[in-house]
């Protein structure tokens, strides 16, 4: 084993299970997690990776209906709990007797600069059945009756739809009605589950617009007779088109017969047309043996091609899992270190040579401190210290020190303005925010 991979063997301990455990064919909902925020949890969370997978542990309470369901890395360790509404709907639907606990799959992972607060949100592989409860519809059907001096609306619909559209109405001016009579019979015969009665008569089209316009959903028959509108109207066109199909058949045939007489005539120069017709089978051969040769030739090429796009494909996996490890193995080495902004692509991926950096970073490491490093001008409690990229002095590096971490910029020359906009924008603030605090606490101590 080569120390490089030693190296990664100490640092990378496991607190998640591999994506592989995943069936990428599965359908997934994607849920938020409200994560512990204690030391021992935030220590866990910084070890995980986009792609990872955690486990999902449901909780029944006792004598409570709001069950919760908990989410656990690879040690079972409590990092958060889905979100409430969800995480209610997952604890009661979710088929957890008849199945092994879930792994659900890292989708986003992100921190506060300080590392005090992450955000997380996992893919969690779900049946139809499981989607459509995280995802509820309303499908509904309903009829509008006006009496003399009441207007009656008659449902077709689920228990939750029809609570929803009672408070709907009551969040609406539509507020005046009671609930009438279970299963309602129409003027037309027909049976309806729910029935609501308004004390006043009011227009049809306002109670259409109100379901039109929170429900998305317009009575059956008015579906039925646009149904029926568009058939008629599709009927119409396919006559149309058979009209103009027929009219040009029609022209075409009498044309064919035109052309049929000409072949005849020329039925008396058969002999010279088979003289002609044999020199054309013999040029269409010898072209035929030419494509043949290119269609080798063509075929060596692609194989040719295959090759190197085989090989590039192997480089890029190479370069992908250097640019994933060295970033961890910076950070072991270099535990005092914040990298900041994009000086981890700057690094490795727009300088010729990195070995001027890397050494300064190791002497930062080691010294907290540079004796050639330069204040930036403009901006406070930040130094700067130019490097050369392998071909000339075209690298800068910005670091300030807080607390017992140094915050660190690796950029390039032709970026310096637009780098230096950024220190004073994103990182200044939280300097002076923790200088703060320091200062208050000194405060507070000596008071």
């Amino acid at each position: 084993m080569s120390l490089f991979e030693k190296i990664l063997s100490l640092v990378r301990r496991p607190v998640a299970f591999p994506a592989s455990q995943i069936r990428i064919d599965q359908r997934q909902a994607s849920v938020s997690v409200q994560v512990e925020h204690n030391a021992h949890v935030l220590a866990c969370l910084r070890q995980l990776r986009l792609g990872d997978c955690l486990q999902l542990l449901p909780v029944f309470q006792n004598g409570s209906q709001q069950h919760e369901v908990w989410v656990l890395d690879a040690q079972g360790r409590k990092i958060g709990r889905i979100e409430d509404q969800i995480g209610h709907r997952l604890a009661h639907y979710f088929p957890w007797k008849s199945t092994p606990l879930v792994l659900a799959q890292i989708a986003e992972l992100h921190a506060t600069p300080f590392g005090d607060r992450f955000g997380l949100k996992l893919n969690i592989p779900c049946s139809e059945q499981l989607w459509k409860t995280l995802h509820p519809t309303h499908a509904i059907d309903f009829r509008i009756e006006k009496l003399p001096k009441q207007t009656v609306i008659l449902l077709n619909c689920t228990d939750y739809s029809f609570d929803e559209i009672c408070r709907q109405l009551l969040v609406s001016a539509l507020k005046h009605f009671s609930i009438g009579p279970p299963y309602p019979t129409s003027s037309k015969g027909e049976t309806f589950r729910f029935a609501l009665q308004f004390s006043q008569s009011i227009e049809p089209v306002r109670l259409e617009h109100f379901f039109k316009r929170v429900f998305n959903c317009v009575p059956a028959e008015v579906l039925h007779q646009q149904l029926l509108e568009e058939l008629v109207k599709e009927e119409e066109n396919i006559k149309r088109n058979w009209e103009r199909k027929t009219t040009s058949l029609h022209a075409e045939l009498v044309q064919l017969k035109k052309e049929n007489l000409a072949l005849l005539e020329q039925t008396k120069v058969y002999d010279c047309l088979h003289q002609e017709f044999i020199a054309q089978e013999l040029q269409t051969r010898l072209r035929q043996s030419a494509l043949e040769e290119q269609l080798v030739a063509l075929q060596s090429d692609l194989d040719l091609q295959l090759k190197k796009s085989r090989e590039n494909d192997r480089l890029r996996k190479i370069s992908n899992r250097l640019n994933e490890e060295i970033p961890r193995l910076l950070e072991t080495l270099l535990p005092d270190l914040q990298f900041e902004g994009q000086s981890m692509k700057v690094l490795w991926r727009h300088l010729y040579n990195p070995q001027a950096v890397l050494h300064l970073l190791q002497r930062l490491q080691q010294d907290k401190g540079l004796a050639e490093a330069k204040r930036v001008q403009g901006v406070q409690h930040w130094m700067e210290v130019h490097f050369s990229s392998g071909k000339s002095m075209d690298g800068r590096l910005y670091f300030s020190q807080q607390g017992n971490r140094i915050h660190v910029l690796i950029c390039r020359k032709k970026t310096q303005a637009a780098d230096i906009r950024y220190i004073k924008e994103h990182l200044c603030p939280q300097y002076h925010r923790s200088q703060l605090q320091t200062l208050k606490k000194s405060r507070k101590n000596a008071a």
